[in-house]
């Protein structure tokens, strides 16, 4: 049985590869825009992963509802703008996590 912080790890972890892929793709202007903001999902990722992994599930269905809201809006992206606004929407919803 899959637990809701199941399903947001899968969505997040899919969303923090698809934003490497966007990054590895981008133009070396782009990257150099998209790195700061790049580094901090990568920071937070890990610090929700860690709480994610912990006993006891701590999502909501309405988490699940944001995080593939974060995670359409990253994948549609088309600009380096859109994909960097993207990331500061999951940043936010990472750091939901560390309390």
């Amino acid at each position: 049985m899959t637990d809701n912080d199941s399903i947001v790890l899968k969505d997040i972890g899919e969303t923090v590869a698809m934003i490497d892929v966007q990054y590895r793709l981008a133009e070396p202007a782009d990257r150099i825009d998209m790195k700061e903001n790049r580094d901090k999902v990568l920071a937070e990722y890990g610090d929700a992963r860690d709480k994610l992994l912990a006993d006891g599930v701590i999502c909501t269905d309405e988490h699940i509802v944001e995080m593939r809201k974060i995670k359409a809006e990253i994948e549609q992206a088309a600009k380096a703008q859109q994909i960097i606004q993207g990331m500061l929407r999951l940043v936010k919803f990472l750091r939901g996590f560390a309390v």
